[in-house]
């Protein structure tokens, strides 16, 4: 006891510090396990009070060091009485400490110091660490100021402790009160800090992905699981990943530099591709803000960027100032077509709707899009009230090929776990008609392989139910009819007889044997739709064989040995028709005549004695074949109309 009392003199007058915190420690340590009246002393006497006097009061660095150093053995040491260590409100002292953490050695210390002490957090002691009256958690907070050190084990541990901590706040003594603590500021800025953490990584990993791939593997894993572990908190990671990484992303993804968007589309799939088990609404956002050529202003699901679960209306405002965004404003036309598109959901088809019937009565709402020139769209949306969706413009331009792969990718997942009931009929069509619209669009051959779109008419068979037939016969009837007719008749002379062929194939679902012919791949992607509604019995099939009604002269050639009849070629050991086959010009051997077959390139051929009797042929059967290409486009063009009726 004389030791002991020595040492805590010294220490009051600051002689010797170093010698005294550490034989002080030592005995307190002593006197938990051996003598309890050593331990009993070490607390009346109040040693920690003194050693953070000491604390605020020195610069030495090794006096700080040693101190930290100290309460560390003492938190691992101390066994019977650490409930009573615990409940010391010093102890917060030394967390929110300001240590010169510039120094290496003082940053070891402070971390293995809030290592040490969070371990001793329990479900039966948490109450020990939360200030309830002042809403305070110094341990959680301040051991998350190290999500951004240069070590890659302390920012490993940061993420472990924030876990841990998470992990016992659930049926916790003060279960309440910490889950409203966590769903607000200050700890919103602890998650804004990680998530902001991972957008720099993820950028940092496009640009090196071998360097950087494990810290964001381990990031991944990290947000799993706090998905997991904090259900109560995924509203707010949802808000978050959506402002800080999602909504920056499908910004920059629309920008006109090619190496800026390949950057955003590469880590959106990345983003897509990680095991983190993201609510089903964002999710669903992204996918909708993907499939849309600018960021509305308001998503289509809605999330809550201010999102703040308190009625404080100081926090409240804190909050709100926390997460604001700068929103450039939309130009007077992007207003007017996001204006537009809500009221083709109203107006001609109900008669009275809440969401405009307080400010803007209907007839004043019918002169003023009058007035503004939109009337005539207007009145074209008597077909279908979401008319405007069909055009171009609000298809995705920015998307390439291994974007929209984990698009579809992601697709198919949300279809396989049901997640898409959670969307509105009108948000679901949305869906159906941009895959349906990069599907038809001719340009984007990156994207709208068959491959592809044999993947979309399968998402699309899934979200398709009885209630969506008039919607996708609009459809059919609105864009994808006129688009066929003008496609088939811009073709070349080959192009119909491939007709036939193709619509055989998709009654056989047998495309892909067409791989391999590029000029039937966009006829095909129009069958796959049509025939979606023939499958489902919405419309019915009028596609027939095409017959060409006039019939020609027989002529011989070679003496009688090649005959020309009609639109079929007979010899002694050939018999084929002329729909089939593709003549092929040779230039060095003028009196053979190639015909290749036009589905899997069997090649035919015929020899001439004379080559002005092969010029003859070839000119004949040249000018039946493009007789013939022009009854069948006619055909064609009337069983498509057909599909209006």
């Amino acid at each position: 006891m004389d030791l002991f009392t020595r040492h805590s003199n010294n220490l009051k007058q600051n002689v010797n510090i170093i010698e005294s915190v550490s034989s002080l420690s030592e005995l307190a340590i002593l006197g938990d396990q051996k003598e309890s009246d050593l331990f009993d002393q070490f607390i009346e006497v109040k040693i920690i009070e003194e050693f953070v006097r000491i604390l605020k009061s020195t610069k030495d660095t090794n006096i700080v060091n040693t101190i930290l150093h100290q309460i560390s053995m003492l938190i691992t040491n101390i066994g019977k009485n650490i409930v009573v260590l615990l409940s010391l409100p010093q102890l917060n002292e030394f967390i929110i400490y300001n240590y010169d953490l510039t120094n290496d050695e003082t940053q070891d210390y402070y971390i293995n110091f809030i290592k040490i002490l969070s371990n001793k957090v329990t479900r039966d002691n948490i109450n020990l660490f939360f200030n309830q009256r002042y809403a305070q958690f110094p341990l959680l907070l301040y051991s998350q100021s190290f999500f951004n050190a240069k070590d890659n084990l302390t920012r490993t541990y940061t993420r472990h402790i924030l876990l841990s901590i998470l992990q016992i706040v659930q049926n916790s003594q003060m279960e309440n009160e910490l889950l409203q603590y966590l769903q607000c500021y200050p700890f919103l800025q602890v998650l804004t800090n990680h998530i902001a953490f991972m957008k720099e990584l993820l950028y940092k990993w496009s640009k090196d992905q071998d360097y950087f791939h494990e810290e964001l593997k381990n990031m991944y894993y990290f947000f799993k699981d706090l998905y997991q572990i904090a259900p109560y908190l995924v509203d707010i990671l949802d808000n978050l990943f959506f402002n800080i990484i999602i909504l920056p992303l499908l910004q920059t993804s629309q920008q006109k530099d090619e190496s800026l968007k390949q950057q955003s589309s590469l880590i959106l799939t990345s983003f897509f591709n990680a095991e983190i088990k993201f609510s089903k609404r964002i999710l669903i956002s992204i996918l909708i803000l993907l499939f849309s050529q600018e960021i509305p202003k308001y998503q289509s699901i809605q999330l809550e960027l201010n999102y703040v679960p308190t009625k404080d209306p100081e926090l409240v405002n804190l909050c709100a100032k926390f997460f604001k965004t700068n929103q450039k404003e939309s130009k007077d036309g992007e207003r007017l077509n996001g204006f537009l598109q809500s009221i083709t959901q109203t107006i001609s088809y109900v008669s009275y709707n809440q969401l405009f019937a307080k400010e803007i009565p209907k007839q004043d709402l019918y002169e003023a899009l009058q007035t503004l020139g939109y009337i005539q769209k207007l009145n074209s949306s008597i077909l279908f009230k979401e008319n405007l969706l069909f055009q171009d413009e609000y298809t995705n331009h920015f998307l390439n090929e291994e974007h929209y792969h984990s698009v579809l990718t992601l697709l198919e997942t949300v279809l396989t776990s049901e997640t898409l009931s959670i969307i509105s009929k009108s948000q679901k069509q949305m869906f159906i008609i941009n895959l349906l619209n990069v599907m038809q669009d001719e340009q984007q051959k990156s994207i709208n392989t068959l491959n592809n779109c044999l993947k979309s008419i399968d998402i699309i068979n899934q979200l398709l139910e009885d209630q969506d037939q008039n919607f996708f016969i609009s459809y059919i009837r609105l864009k994808l009819l006129r688009q066929m007719e003008e496609h088939i008749q811009s073709q070349t002379i080959d192009y119909y007889r491939y007709f036939s062929q193709i619509v055989l194939s998709l009654q056989a679902k047998n495309v892909e044997i067409l791989y391999k012919i590029p000029v039937t791949h966009q006829i095909i992607k129009f069958l796959l739709i049509l025939d979606l509604s023939f499958q489902k019995n919405w419309l019915k099939n009028p596609f027939g064989q095409t017959k060409n009604p006039r019939d020609y002269n027989e002529i011989s050639f070679n003496d009688g040995l090649i005959k020309l009849c009609n639109l079929e070629i007979i010899t002694n050991s050939l018999h084929f028709h002329l729909d089939e086959w593709k003549l092929i010009t040779q230039q060095d051997q003028k009196q053979i005549i190639l015909f290749m077959n036009l589905i899997d390139d069997e090649k035919l051929e015929l020899v001439f004695t004379q080559e002005s009797e092969a010029n003859i042929f070839k000119q004949i059967v040249y000018e039946r074949q493009q007789d013939s290409e022009q009854h069948a486009i006619s055909q064609i063009i009337a069983q498509l109309q057909k599909l209006y009726f």
